[in-house]
């Protein structure tokens, strides 16, 4: 919502802002696809980087149990990880942004039936 109390909007107020609203989602719904991408592309690199490590810690006989601790802390596999984890995060908000538009649009329609349409 812009800031106003729903009492205070008018039918041009809340057309304009259910339009506002529409377009926001949309750009959101456009988003999504290509953050969920971005997220799985993360995901691909960081187990790439881990799966490299491993095989070199393995060569240099490091203990099995050990691997995972050290792969995470080391250069390449953990700029990875964050990557991931941010490229989830992103995903994840995004994806929280939708639904709380999608409330918000609800809601709005109920406040133009009610006050517009006398329903």
């Amino acid at each position: 919502m812009t800031g106003e109390s729903y009492n205070e909007v008018d039918g041009f107020g809340i057309t304009e802002t259910i339009r506002t609203i529409v377009f926001t989602l949309r750009k959101a719904l456009d988003d999504l696809p290509d953050l969920g991408k971005d997220m799985c592309d993360a995901e691909n690199r960081y187990e790439i980087a881990k799966a490299k490590k491993v095989f070199e810690f393995k060569e240099k006989g490091i203990s099995v149990t050990l691997i995972k601790e050290v792969c995470n802390g080391s250069e390449g596999v953990h700029g990875e990880l964050y990557r991931k984890n941010l490229a989830k995060v992103l995903y994840d908000s995004q994806k929280a942004k939708i639904k709380g538009l999608e409330q918000e649009l609800s809601a709005m329609q109920t406040l133009y039936k009610t006050e517009i349409k006398g329903y």
